[in-house]
């Protein structure tokens, strides 16, 4: 599917991709029956995309995908632990990803269905045990439906994120000292890890980074709870790790996946949106 703002750029898209399939010697079928004309609103694939406003481009999953994710669920009688076929799995995590792909973020809660299917993959008799988090993961797609901020369609070649108010954070720790510090409106906070943090930091069970996520949500809890609060901040950081988990959305670390639940969440209720950025140490002054 080529999506673009404007006549001329769907056209110049559509040109440049039959040239580029040319060069790699593909075949495109361009048949009536398997081709669609250029429209403002267009539904494959279990979305239905709406260009009618080029500003504000839309997609949502249709209604049969979302009673079809909800069917699928009651069907399977999901209990936490219980072992389930891998076809019946597929089948969930695909409208999961469905309805997820329309939700800001919404990827995020496809990460333990996913991983559950990455056991034996090549093997569609084997089965999958399903997780309390895949169950919680599912409900919340579901509940966000309608209320969360939706996906942007089209990106900018250049990200820009203006935001209204900006904030820094900052973790530091060795294996015997170590804290935290914040800087939000203009406020300071800042204390000492505990010697339980600096005892799992020295066993090597947590890592600066999972510390400087931690800082972030300490942060992000505090700020949706201020009288100030405004809809879109910068948090400024001078963990890269941290940065890109934040705003990608994706890690292998469990525990940094299980603090990004709680941050989407916390931003999906307050329809928060927020930008992580990356700072040398030596410019991250004020909560140093």
């Amino acid at each position: 599917m080529v999506v673009a703002i404007g006549w001329d750029a769907a056209r110049a898209a559509e040109q440049g991709i039959l040239k580029l399939a040319r060069e790699w010697g593909l075949q495109l079928s361009q048949k009536p029956e398997t081709t669609r004309p250029f429209s403002h609103n267009v539904s494959t694939l279990g979305a239905a995309y709406d260009l009618s406003n080029p500003r504000r481009p839309r997609c949502v999953p249709t209604a049969k995908t979302v009673t079809n994710l909800a069917t699928t669920m009651s069907k399977l009688e999901i209990m936490p632990g219980r072992q389930v076929r891998r076809l019946e799995v597929e089948k969930l995590a695909g409208y999961l990803c469905i309805v997820a792909r329309c939700i800001a973020g919404g990827t995020l809660w496809c990460n333990s269905i996913i991983s559950a299917l990455k056991v034996h993959p090549h093997n569609a008799l084997d089965s999958a045990i399903v997780s309390h988090q895949d169950i919680e993961d599912s409900l919340t797609i579901l509940a966000w439906l309608g209320k969360a901020e939706p996906a942007p369609l089209i990106r900018n070649v250049v990200y820009h994120f203006v935001g209204d108010s900006m904030l820094a954070c900052d973790a530091s720790a060795s294996r015997t000292v170590g804290g935290w510090g914040t800087f939000e409106l203009g406020q300071l906070a800042y204390g000492a890890w505990p010697a339980t943090i600096l005892r799992l930091l020295s066993q090597e069970v947590i890592n600066i980074s999972e510390l400087e996520l931690l800082v972030f949500g300490f942060l992000l809890v505090s700020y949706v709870q201020t009288k100030e609060l405004r809809r879109q901040i910068v948090i400024q950081c001078d963990s890269a790790n941290t940065v890109g988990a934040v705003n990608s959305n994706r890690t292998k670390s469990a525990p940094t996946l299980a603090a990004l639940r709680i941050y989407r969440k916390i931003e999906g209720d307050t329809r928060l949106k927020r930008f992580a950025v990356n700072i040398p140490g030596r410019r991250n002054i004020v909560p140093d």
